[in-house]
């Protein structure tokens, strides 16, 4: 019987590559990749156990033939690959087909599943095999968040107040530890006092503009909060129009599980039992908090306690049918970002999502077309650093 290369292939070998993502307990982003084509594998990347991916795979048959005998093989070790759905057991037909597979790492380690599409073309039989590789991480995840009040608006003067609030959470699997917070100030403020969550945490003498903060050590899924109180400094007052930002960041250590990978070996019975094999090593991380701004006017004003921040611009007016693009920029960079525009009735519609970008910040286009007159409320809110950002819009 003859055999000739088969017509299914990923991205890079001449199909375009669907991904559909799906995650628990955290949010999590993963990049898009192509097989290799030496290779023929993809890469699930780093996900961290209790965590799962989902992506589509397209398979397809050429047209003209006579197709029959459509399989799809598909081998799991520890299931931790699984396939979710198949249109391509026996599809039997000219086109393309799809298989969606689940990664769900059940331990730390290295995981590989060979998947494998054959038919059979005019009695000739075409086959191809592919691997799915994957790595199940451990580790502490800190999510940083930062939040001010008052919120819209400065007075200078002695007695001005200003509260930072900080949140730090571990969405990872193992606890963080030797913790330190450092949050810089501008020279026109300085700090009074802090109220902790943990009376653990405590504050060691500022540096170089700096508060710092001793933080205990964090299990997953615990959070530490706590507020830092500003002064105005006397020897140094700010002018009205002046901004100040607020932001901060953790150093933090955590015990890594770096899985033993086999290289150049896609046998998985060899492969089977050498996933748990995995050394425990002490790295550090930094976790950066999202960065909130406020400006001296002409008084101090607080609308929500740092939860709702304006952002660019702070108004807008439209004619209906134009468009209109906001800009938030108080976003933990790469956070999970959904958006929705409230009408004048109060009724409100989701709109297109995403993530915030290195910086932070997310722009967000919205067609008026069929709004009718009236003010608007466009809203983009980050999952992680709990912050909605806020746009009046008036459709004229």
């Amino acid at each position: 019987m003859k055999c000739r290369r088969s017509h299914f292939a990923l991205k890079h070998l001449g199909l375009a590559l669907f991904m559909m993502l799906s995650l628990s307990l955290s949010a999590f982003v993963m990049p898009q990749q192509a097989a290799n084509a030496s290779t023929l594998e993809y890469d699930f990347g780093g996900v961290k156990v209790g965590s799962y991916v989902q992506v589509t795979f397209p398979f397809s048959t050429p047209s003209g033939g006579t197709i029959t005998e459509t399989k799809v093989t598909f081998e799991s070790i520890d299931n931790a690959f699984s396939i979710v759905s198949d249109t391509c057991t026996n599809f039997n037909n000219s086109g393309t087909c799809q298989v969606t597979i689940r990664f769900a790492p059940p331990t730390p380690g290295y995981f590989l599943s060979p998947i494998g599409f054959s038919y059979y073309d005019n009695e000739e039989y075409h086959s191809r095999t592919y691997y799915l590789v994957g790595t199940g991480l451990t580790g502490a995840l800190p999510i940083c968040a930062v939040s001010v009040s008052p919120d819209r608006s400065l007075k200078v003067d002695s007695e001005t107040d200003i509260a930072v609030s900080f949140k730090v959470k571990n969405q990872g699997v193992s606890s963080s530890y030797q913790q330190v917070l450092e949050m810089p100030f501008d020279a026109t403020l300085v700090p009074s006092h802090t109220s902790f969550s943990d009376p653990s945490m405590w504050v060691s003498p500022s540096e170089g503009g700096k508060v710092k903060i001793e933080l205990p050590d964090l299990a997953p899924n615990e959070t530490l909060s706590g507020t830092v109180f500003f002064h105005l400094n006397p020897d140094n007052m700010p002018v009205v129009g002046k901004e100040l930002s607020f932001n901060y960041s953790v150093l933090y250590s955590t015990d890594q599980l770096n899985p033993y990978r086999p290289k150049n070996n896609y046998n998985p019975g060899i492969l089977n039992g050498f996933q748990k094999r995995v050394a425990v090593t002490t790295v550090t991380g930094i976790c950066t908090s999202n960065t909130v701004k406020v400006s001296f006017t002409d008084g101090n004003r607080d609308e929500t306690v740092g939860k709702v921040m304006p952002m660019t611009p702070g108004a807008a007016e439209a004619v209906a049918g134009t468009k209109v693009t906001v800009t938030g920029d108080m976003f933990i960079a790469g956070e999970l970002l959904s958006t929705w525009i409230t009408t004048p009735n109060g009724q409100s519609t989701a709109l297109a999502g995403g993530r915030a970008d290195a910086a932070g910040a997310f722009s967000l286009t919205v067609d008026t077309t069929g709004l009718v007159a009236g003010s608007y409320v466009i809203a983009i809110y980050g999952h992680d650093s709990e912050i909605t950002g806020r746009t009046i819009l008036t459709v004229k």
